[in-house]
């Protein structure tokens, strides 16, 4: 009479490994900063970089970019003058191990309080680890996080 063999199979779930959480910090090292004026270009508003020295700076000239610091203490200064810029920003560079993700129109406001679409929240979830913030549209959602 013939034998049956039962194989049992275990299945054992291996959490995926932790990736070492980003803070804004970790940009503040860097001297990847420049400031940047809202301006229109081809009928659409568009964020155009400049040096601390005023000039339109480069995303891919590093020589155009400056410390945190320096960045912040020009927009300070320019706050109080005719020469006013929209804001202060990151340059990502392939020198560094950051990347970063867009996440437009994911934004709605419920009761006055902006709240996050459900489908963006799948992808957010997926960023735990990362600095994250809202675009100066107001109806986004930037992330930076390790690459």
């Amino acid at each position: 009479m013939p034998t049956t063999t039962e194989t049992t199979t275990t299945t054992v779930e291996t959490p995926a490994p932790e990736r070492p959480a980003m803070t804004l910090d970790d940009l503040f090292q860097r001297v990847q900063w420049v400031l940047w004026r809202l301006m229109e270009r081809d009928g659409r508003p568009t964020k155009v970089p400049f040096t601390v020295g005023g000039r339109h700076a480069s995303s891919t000239d590093p020589k155009t970019w400056a410390s945190y610091d320096r960045v912040v203490k020009t927009y300070e200064t320019a706050l109080s003058t005719n020469r006013k810029y929209s804001g202060i920003g990151w340059v990502f560079s392939p020198d560094d191990p950051y990347c970063g993700i867009d996440f437009d129109d994911c934004l709605m406001v419920s009761e006055g309080k902006r709240e996050i679409k459900g489908w963006a929240k799948l992808f957010l979830n997926l960023f735990k680890a990362t600095y994250t913030e809202f675009s100066p549209s107001g109806n986004g959602i930037k992330a930076w996080c390790l690459a």
